[in-house]
């Protein structure tokens, strides 16, 4: 990523886990941080194909360096 100023913004992984779509952890997830950070939400195990949709999330944290 290139940040408005041309220099390249790197972001190193801390964590990645994968939550049950009911146990989702808004707040880890969305809540404020002290710096910058990415969050990668995408979809993880088993596909339940009455739902359409799979159970649960894997959401990659990372921060700024």
């Amino acid at each position: 990523m290139v940040r408005a100023d041309g220099r390249k913004a790197t972001f190193v992984v801390d964590d990645a886990d994968s939550f049950a779509k009911d146990d989702f952890p808004s707040e880890r997830v969305y809540g404020d941080t002290p710096d910058a950070q990415v969050r990668l939400i995408t979809c993880a195990g088993a596909y339940d194909r009455q739902a359409r949709d799979y159970t649960e999330n894997l959401v990659v944290f990372a921060h700024l360096v």
